[in-house]
């Protein structure tokens, strides 16, 4: 367990406005004979937390012990799956899409994801998602296609019996990371860590150390991933 008064600095993105093409939502394929009973696409860049550990209890509320921000365009779908009820059949179909094209940066299956309420209403915003937690199944991947693309699935069996699938994309373009100390210095003090992905220049640099200096943080880490 990591020491509370520890702060992860990682790199952070500026993305210009994108408008997510017509097929950004069909990365990933819906399990044959599912039909579709929640959609949203959202028009502009935004910053969206990616889960990336199991939903632990924290005090008096659930939390995920890890996360990340990304910066991009999000695709949303949700489906009724009508001809399957076992979650690990449906989760081999989204692992065999996703496995040939990326890489899958975290997966859990079952209890080990946590609580299936934080899940469903306080991360996805489903209540249909809600169900026993024996039977969940969660991915998060990166995937390459035309553009850089993360992946969130999460399939979860409700109480009935009845089975879902919930597929956030989100749509990230290659571009040249700018931040600046202010940035930093915000992402610190409102989330306790600063977490991005890319090469870090001389500027960004300057820009964390900046940051760091002018803060009243009693202990700071640096952490470098090869990958998210």
């Amino acid at each position: 367990m990591l020491h509370p008064r520890i702060v992860f600095l990682i790199l952070a993105t500026t993305l210009p406005q994108i408008v997510l093409a017509a097929d950004d939502d069909q990365v990933i394929s819906p399990f044959p004979g599912s039909r579709l009973v929640g959609q949203s696409v959202d028009t502009e860049v935004l910053d969206y937390q990616v889960i990336t550990g199991p939903v632990e209890r924290v005090a008096t509320e659930f939390l995920p012990e890890s996360s990340v921000y990304v910066r991009g365009v999000k695709s949303v779908r949700t489906f009724e799956i009508l001809n399957e009820r076992r979650t690990r059949v449906v989760g081999d179909y989204f692992k065999e899409q996703i496995v040939p094209r990326g890489e899958i940066l975290f997966e859990c299956e079952g209890r080990s994801c946590g609580s299936s309420n934080y899940w469903a209403n306080s991360l996805f915003k489903r209540a249909i998602l809600y169900g026993p937690e024996q039977f969940q199944h969660y991915f998060l991947a990166k995937l390459e296609t035309d553009r850089f693309h993360y992946v969130i699935i999460y399939v979860a069996q409700r109480a009935t019996g009845k089975l879902y699938s919930h597929i956030e994309t989100i749509a990230v373009p290659a571009v040249r990371i700018v931040v600046d100390a202010e940035f930093v210095k915000s992402a610190l003090q409102q989330q306790g860590k600063y977490i991005v992905e890319g090469e870090v220049d001389d500027a960004l640099l300057e820009a964390i150390v900046t940051a760091v200096d002018s803060s009243d943080f009693h202990q700071l880490a640096l952490v470098a991933h090869d990958k998210l």
